[in-house]
């Protein structure tokens, strides 16, 4: 079960992260999932501390991309572009302009 949660978290981080490259808003509870997944992440380097010399340095990138990412979703709330103007949804329901 605990190393199950691994292979879910990797599948979440992707999701995540994928969410800041579009347009949705990333919520708080983003960010709670994302400490929580990060916690249980570095949860690992203590189990594992009699044999920490064994732990290669690709723990470690693993851990710093899960803490970037927490961090990105905690501090980073996307903001309404005020340049961007609102298009429509259904064109054909607007009326045709006025040609002088």
């Amino acid at each position: 079960m605990y190393y199950g949660g691994f292979a879910v978290s990797n599948v979440v981080f992707i999701a995540i992260c994928a969410m800041l490259f579009t347009s949705k808003p990333v919520g708080k509870k983003y960010g709670t999932v994302m400490l929580f997944l990060s916690l249980h992440t570095i949860s690992w380097m203590p189990l594992n501390w009699r044999n920490l010399h064994e732990i290669k340095p690709g723990y470690y990138l693993w851990l710093l991309a899960y803490l970037a990412l927490t961090f990105a979703t905690v501090a980073y709330r996307r903001k309404p572009n005020p340049n961007q103007t609102s298009v429509p949804m259904n064109m054909a329901a607007t009326p045709p302009a006025a040609h002088p």
